[in-house]
C-alpha cells in the first residue's frame, strides 16, 4: 500500500491593512473580509490517500474575531447563501463534498476546519476535467 500524499501550507500577516492587496481582497470577498481579515496565522493541509482528508487552524486576532470567523464559515442557516460555501468555486463537485463534511470549531482566538472528500467525488471530479 503506498502511504498517502501530504499537502501543507503556512502563513502569517500582522496587519492586512498594510498589503498591496488589501482593497483588491476587501473588494473581491466583500462579506467574508471582516472576519477573514482579522486571522493572523493559518495552516492548511491535506491527507490525500483513498480520500481526501482536509484540514486548517486559523490563529485570530482575538476570542471575539474567531467567534465571528466560526460563525461566517459555518452559519447557523447552511441553507443561506452563506459561510464558507460562498469562496468555493461554483458547480465543484468537490466544494460541495466539503461544504457537506466541514466541522468547523472554536477554542478561543482558534478557529479548526476539518472536512472529507471521497474518493468517488475526486474520480468523477477529475474525469469531468478530461
Amino acid at each position: 500500500m503506498k502511504a498517502p500524499a501530504q499537502m501543507w501550507a503556512a502563513a502569517h500577516v500582522d496587519n492586512w491593512d498594510t498589503l498591496p492587496a488589501h482593497l483588491f481582497l476587501a473588494l473581491k470577498f466583500k462579506d467574508a473580509w471582516p472576519p477573514m481579515s482579522k486571522i493572523k496565522t493559518a495552516a492548511a493541509w491535506a491527507q490525500l490517500g483513498e480520500d481526501g482528508d482536509l484540514h486548517a487552524v486559523c490563529l485570530c486576532a482575538d476570542g471575539p474575531a474567531a467567534e465571528k470567523l466560526h460563525a461566517f464559515l459555518q452559519p447557523d442557516n447552511p441553507a443561506a447563501n452563506q459561510g464558507l460555501g460562498t469562496l468555493l468555486p461554483k458547480n465543484s463537485l468537490i466544494a460541495v463534498d466539503v461544504t457537506k463534511t466541514l466541522k468547523v470549531t472554536q477554542d478561543s482566538e482558534r478557529v479548526s476546519l476539518d472536512a472529507k472528500v471521497s474518493a468517488a467525488t475526486i474520480q468523477k471530479a477529475m474525469g469531468a476535467g478530461r
